[in-house]
């Protein structure tokens, strides 16, 4: 159980027998090739043991689907992270896949736990008020006209960490009429 055997990418993939279950060599090697350091825990039991072949499976840096979500993060929601079209899904049927759910740090198992604006003041100024991760930042972008896909960062809004409970973005700028979007990436 390769991540990719057929494109030539040899680490183990989620759930493969070859993780944990290698022979110890610590004696004689002290990492993969990839310079990660072995033995690691890769299958979750609290015991860091070798796996077997070049590389060693590390859950936190795996992406078994190759989907930009990590292993670790599918197996914290009882998810397979190599469920083909597993980015694509949408388990708990909220608006959301579950790709989107990764980055907005969402959980994707309930449907109520969505990336969303809970508030917006039209101000002056405008104060637009969202549901946060600490593990994410936010940016406010605004445009004057929905459809020209002009869309311009707010000055003193961008890249933001959030505080993990309501956080609020401003923008002071003096134009009559704005469309806002706030964007929602890892730090």
């Amino acid at each position: 159980m390769f991540v990719d055997a057929a494109a030539g990418n040899f680490h183990l993939a989620y759930g493969s027998p070859c993780i944990d279950t290698g022979t110890n060599l610590s004696r004689f090697i002290s990492s993969d090739l990839d310079a990660n350091p072995r033995p690691l825990d890769g299958d979750w039991d609290g015991v860091a043991a070798f796996d077997m072949g070049a590389y060693e499976y590390d859950p936190h840096k795996a992406d078994s689907n190759t989907d930009g979500i990590p292993d670790w993060w599918c197996r914290h929601y009882v998810l397979d992270p190599t469920q083909p079209g597993l980015a694509g899904a949408n388990p708990d049927h909220d608006p959301f896949s579950t790709f989107q759910e990764w980055l907005a740090d969402t959980d994707p198992t309930d449907a109520d736990s969505q990336f969303r604006i809970v508030a917006i003041d039209p101000g002056p100024p405008v104060v637009v008020y969202l549901a946060t991760s600490s593990n994410r930042v936010y940016t406010l972008r605004a445009c004057t006209a929905l459809g020209v896909g002009d869309w311009s960062d707010v000055p003193g809004q961008t890249n933001l960490r959030g505080s993990g409970g309501t956080d609020a973005l401003r923008d002071t700028s003096a134009t009559p009429q704005r469309f806002y979007r706030v964007e929602v990436k890892l730090p």
